[in-house]
């Protein structure tokens, strides 16, 4: 198995439910719950929004531009790690109700603001990092921390040693993103014929999954498409192309394993090693896009009900 990247828990599989396209919405511990509370008294709080402001994604925007007001760069404050990081936890949380309007304007404004003040626009940056980018955080949002970035990466504030750390994970969150071209990749099928994706006969999507033979969160999210008769319905139609991919060393496990998936599906072995090869980033398996006729991504990192919300939303 890849070191950069883990088979999801059991658990954590579990307890995914609908998200929206920023955030992660978990079931937790009595023990997160009361840390959760405890850091949010520390916190700054939300701004209020003016009465004249109704749509709620308005108000949104209006929150995530106006949170830092009450915390000058130069305030105390932001030199207390465990305040910045509650505050920055509140103020991440809004992003997932915001539009990408708001979201942009809001993070580039704060940042030019910052940039006379080096070790504020710093921890920042690193807490921008520790709540957008990571998969498993509550306030993930990949659109906010891909605009956060691009925004820190051309001020000329960072040292060269982030520079270096954020363009490789700016490269990673770009990567086979919403909006942009699905990367071609060859794959031996379970026939023995080498392929690739973009060689495939066209489909109106394509859902594809990479996996590992081993990971047994795999097999139970595998287990759910199966039986999920919403998804299957156009798969079995032909409007959905199954492309099950294993990431993994062992051939005779892969085989052992394709040999119990539907024959509809088109189940692979990849051959272009694509997380070594940095083709496809992920730091878990399953790892599911929606592709569409021309392999553009639709989905990334998609959940089992993302999927089945975006097929209600198209057969409407």
């Amino acid at each position: 198995m890849n070191g950069k990247r883990l088979c999801m828990t059991s658990l954590l599989a579990a307890a995914l439910v609908v998200m929206p396209a920023c955030g992660n919405t978990k079931a937790g511990t009595a023990t997160a719950a009361d840390t959760a509370v405890a850091m949010a008294d520390k916190a700054l709080p939300l701004p209020e929004v003016p009465d004249s402001i109704f749509d709620p994604m308005d108000r949104a925007d209006y929150v995530i531009l106006h949170y830092w007001d009450a915390l000058p760069p130069d305030d105390a404050r932001m030199g207390d790690k465990d305040f910045l990081d509650a505050s920055f936890a509140r103020y991440a949380a809004q992003f997932q109700y915001a539009s990408d309007y708001g979201i942009s304007y809001a993070v580039t404004t704060l940042l030019q603001q910052m940039r006379n003040y080096p070790a504020a626009y710093k921890q920042l940056a690193e807490l921008a990092r520790k709540h957008f980018y990571r998969r498993g955080s509550e306030s993930f949002c990949e659109r906010a921390f891909i605009v956060w970035m691009k925004e820190a990466l051309g001020s000329g504030v960072l040292d060269d040693g982030d520079k270096q750390r954020y363009e490789y994970l700016l490269a990673a969150a770009e990567k086979n993103s919403p909006g942009r071209a699905a990367a071609d990749f060859r794959f031996t099928d379970r026939a023995g014929n080498v392929r690739s994706l973009y060689a495939l006969p066209k489909a109106q999507y394509t859902l594809l999954v990479f996996y590992d033979p081993d990971c047994d969160t795999c097999h139970d999210i595998i287990s759910r498409v199966r039986n999920d008769k919403q998804l299957m319905g156009p798969v079995n139609s032909g409007r959905v192309r199954v492309l099950l991919i294993a990431v993994a060393e062992d051939r005779e496990a892969f085989a052992a394993d394709a040999a119990t998936m539907p024959t509809r599906w088109t189940v692979g072995f990849d051959e272009s090693r694509v997380e070594d090869n940095d083709i496809y980033i992920f730091d878990t398996t399953p790892a599911i896009y929606l592709l569409d006729a021309g392999y553009k991504v639709l989905l990334k990192d998609a959940t089992i009900d993302e999927l089945a919300e975006y097929a209600q939303s198209v057969a409407r």
